[in-house]
């Protein structure tokens, strides 16, 4: 197991909850922040997003559920690239 990292776990209280997929295989999904975010929260979600993009990653990787591989990030267009076994 990774090493406790505040940062990371911040990170994963701005993110927006992926939705759930019920068929297996590869997809893609955008990440995004919580709905309910205030005005500094977001600031803070797009701070930590474009200065921070190893535990942002990180962060999103921690947030999948347990039969969901992690496969790629792409921190320009923001997109997580997830496998479903």
């Amino acid at each position: 197991m990774s090493k406790y990292n505040p940062l990371v776990e911040y990170a994963q209280t701005l993110i927006q909850p992926f939705p759930n997929r019920y068929t297996m295989g590869e997809y893609t999904i955008s990440v995004s922040p919580r709905e309910n975010l205030t005005e500094e929260e977001s600031n803070k979600y797009w701070r930590v997003f474009g200065r921070f993009p190893n535990e942002f990653a990180a962060a999103c990787a921690r947030m999948l559920p347990q039969d969901v591989e992690f496969r790629s990030y792409d921190h320009l267009n923001n997109k997580l690239t997830l496998f479903k076994k």
